[in-house]
């Protein structure tokens, strides 16, 4: 059954309280689209217009619009590389008034009151101290899936792998170059938080979304099977930070693969990652 564009914005602004003032969305337009009754060519700006009206001119609004194959480039330009995030946070980029955060791997693109101030930030490493994500935090940002569950694509989570100093990551530099598309490039890195490169994390990253719900912490808007659910940051790393203190590796599931791997080989990985790039 087809919706209007108007009907996904009354669900939409149900996830939305007056008190936030900070709006962060993840979505998936591929799960919702062709449910939308649009031509198919009009439906992803339409969304992301909706999203824009029902937030406000009075909030500050993030995309993600990440681009990790910087680590393999190690270029970055702010006006010309791509997301790989979607076509919602591509296209909320072009949109007039639109600016996009500095940093390569984890940028957002923003709008509203503190878009100058989110441009600012840099952090230390990608996910920690002064990063978009630790402002956010701070500001208690409300966080919304649009057509993808908790899971699949909550970035939030690896900020607090790094908050609790998870065992199973270590801190890898990408040195490279930044332009802002206007001037000349300039020498650039970013630290991030990697994982291991010769074994997988398995996660059980559903907890968190099980866990808010049954503190009844997640709003949820009914709209005739799409996934529309929110939930305060502070929420999710109030709950999620006793977790990790309680237990390090309790959002992975190949406890015992990965604990072989912080025994007998992190160190050697450590080592090697901090060698100098090949010339």
């Amino acid at each position: 059954m087809k919706i209007s564009i108007e009907e996904f914005k009354e669900a939409f602004s149900k996830l939305l309280a007056p008190s936030d003032k900070v709006i962060v969305i993840h979505s998936g337009i591929w799960t919702f689209g062709s449910r939308i009754n649009l031509p198919t060519k009009e439906v992803p700006q339409a969304v992301i217009e909706a999203i824009i009206e029902a937030v406000g001119p009075d909030r500050t609004l993030l995309f993600p619009t990440f681009t990790y194959y910087y680590s393999q480039t190690r270029k970055f330009n702010l006006k010309t590389s791509k997301p790989e995030t979607g076509i919602l946070p591509e296209l909320f980029l072009k949109r007039k008034g639109v600016l996009r955060s500095a940093n390569a791997m984890n940028s957002y693109g923003v709008i509203g009151p503190e878009a100058e101030t989110v441009t600012k930030l840099k952090g230390q490493s990608v996910w920690g101290k002064d990063s978009v994500m630790d402002w956010y935090v701070k500001k208690n940002a409300l966080v919304c899936m649009i057509g993808l569950e908790w899971h699949l694509c909550c970035t939030l989570y690896h900020y607090l792998e790094e908050l609790g100093c998870v065992p199973y990551r270590y801190f890898k530099h990408f040195p490279g170059t930044w332009s802002d598309g206007i001037n000349p490039e300039i020498p650039w890195s970013e630290s991030l938080y990697v994982r291991p490169l010769p074994i997988p994390v398995d996660y059980r990253w559903e907890i968190i979304a099980d866990a808010m719900r049954a503190e009844q912490k997640i709003c949820s808007a009914k709209l005739d099977s799409f996934f529309l659910e929110s939930c305060l940051s502070g929420d999710i790393v109030s709950w999620s930070k006793d977790t990790l203190l309680a237990d390090p590796l309790a959002f992975v599931i190949n406890r015992d693969e990965v604990n072989h791997w912080i025994t007998y080989d992190k160190q050697e990985e450590v080592r090697k990652s901090q060698l100098p790039l090949p010339t």
